[in-house]
Parts: structure tokens; C-alpha cells; sequence
């Protein structure tokens, strides 16, 4: 009836939305924060997966990271990538105008899926043009990333009582396409007796494309070199930074891999 292939592993749908969680999660600020950050949810984290939230909001919350909630709406990639240009323009200036008010305020727009990062640093300058957006895409940053710079600043706590051991780590493609290096493997390698072996291999998942009926099959085989890389040497843990990927991994090898939230 959708036009979704009946095999396909979908997201679930969690009975609280994260936006429901960060009234009562929120993280209290021990005297002066060392940064504020405005967390972009998305949609997936919101409705879909709140615990990758939670945890990000205690791994922000140990480091006195003060973190103010930023979502209201979709960042408009699944409109743009489907073809309504007009829909996403719109989701766009609704967005820009929104987080415009978190950046004056000092803070750092974090985004947990790299697609959505990469709308809002990448996209949304192009398709708007406006000093807002290019100062809100300047200002946005990767969840990982962010913590890479707080370390660089001597600001990140390294109280870490474990370590994970092997780590085969897929870095998303739209992660790549921001052009930032290996934050993710970095802060990862931080942890005791750890050890990160990245895979630059595509998932196959595209957004929405891997969903529809007509694409499914094909998707697994452009993401069966991800599937075999991160399975390989048996790894203790598998990583990667974006929900829908980790679900692809999942339906090419059996395993899901964490969020590197969950993981931290």
C-alpha cells in the first residue's frame, strides 16, 4: 500500500517522543557551563530512537555542557531528496529562523544525524542564500565533532572507566561529505583499550531509497562491501553515526551497529 518492500527493517516508533524525555532528562549545569549547545534532535532520535538523545544529553551533561532543545520540525531532507523542492524550502526558512535565536545566544547547533547536519551546514546555504542561514550552517556541528573540540580545548572529561575493545566504525556518507575527518574514531579511541577500524564503504540505504518496493534488493547489493567490512575480525563492538544505516548493516549482516552516543 506504501510502496515499502515488505522485508525491509523499518524504524520503530517509540511511545515517548525525546521532545516528551528532555523535560524531565534535562541535564543540571554544575556553576559555568563549558558550552551551550542547541540539540537538534531530528526526527529519527524524537520518534524514533529517544534513547540515542538521552544518552547524548548525559554525555553533554557529564562534561557541564549546558544543552537547550532545538527541534521543532523536520530539517526537510526526505522533501528535498524526494523531489519537492518547494516543501523543503520551506522546512528550510522555518528552521533557519528558529535556530537563528539559539546561535545570537552563543550556541552550538548539534545535530545527531549527519543527513540532518548536512542540510542545514551544507544545503541550506545553497538553497537559500541568506546571511541567517550561512551564519547557522557555520555554527552547526556534528555531535561527535563537537566533542572532538571540546577535547582540543582541554575540556572534555576523560574519566572513562571501560573500554570497548574492537570497534568497526562506518563512517555515514553524508558524514563524509561535511568534510570534517574522523572525529567519531577519534573521541572513540579515547576510551581505554580501544581500538577503531574504520569502513568507508556506502550502506545502500539513501535516505528513502532503500525502502521503496522497486529498490530494496538493489540497495542490499550497493551495501553488501559495508555489510562484509564492519563484520569482519568479529569486532566487540560495531559503530556508526547515522540510525538508518546502522538498520541497513543490520538487515546485510545480522548486527546492528550503536550509536557512538551509546557507545560514550
Amino acid at each position: 500500500t506504501l510502496g515499502i518492500h515488505k522485508d525491509k527493517k523499518l524504524p520503530p516508533f517509540a511511545s515517548k517522543s525525546f521532545a516528551a524525555h528532555f523535560r524531565t532528562h534535562r541535564q543540571n549545569i554544575r556553576g559555568e557551563p563549558v558550552a551551550k549547545i542547541a540539540f537538534f534532535s531530528t526526527c529519527y532520535v524524537n520518534y524514533n530512537q529517544p534513547e540515542i538523545g538521552l544518552d547524548t544529553l548525559a554525555v553533554m551533561g557529564h562534561n557541564n555542557v549546558e544543552v537547550a532543545f532545538a527541534y521543532e520540525q523536520c530539517c526537510g531532507m526526505p522533501l528535498w531528496h524526494n523531489g519537492d523542492m518547494e516543501g523543503a524550502i520551506k522546512a528550510a526558512k522555518e528552521n533557519i529562523s528558529r535556530l537563528i535565536g539559539h546561535v545570537a545566544q552563543g550556541r552550538t547547533v548539534v545535530a545527531t544525524n549527519p543527513t540532518c547536519s548536512q542540510m542545514i551546514r551544507v544545503e541550506y546555504p545553497r538553497m537559500l542564500g541568506s546571511d541567517e542561514a550561512k551564519t547557522v550552517a557555520n555554527q552547526t556541528m556534528d555531535p561527535m565533532e563537537f566533542l572532538a573540540r571540546l577535547a582540543a580545548q582541554g575540556k572534555l572529561k576523560k574519566d572513562f572507566k571501560t573500554g570497548a575493545g574492537e570497534i568497526s566504525y562506518h563512517v555515514p556518507c553524508h558524514l563524509r561529505a561535511q568534510n570534517i575527518g574522523y572525529k567519531t574514531r577519534d573521541v572513540l579511541e579515547m576510551l581505554p583499550e580501544t581500538k577503531v577500524r574504520v569502513v568507508e564503504e556506502c550502506s545502500g540505504h539513501d535516505g528513502t531509497w532503500a525502502m521503496k518496493r522497486e529498490n530494496f534488493e538493489q540497495s542490499l547489493k550497493w551495501g553488501n562491501r559495508a555489510f562484509n567490512a564492519m563484520a569482519a575480525g568479529n569486532p566487540s563492538v560495531t559503530c556508526s553515526d547515522f540510525p538508518l544505516a546502522a538498520i541497513q548493516i543490520e538487515q546485510g549482516n545480522g548486527r546492528r551497529p550503536l550509536n557512538p552516543m551509546q557507545i560514550l
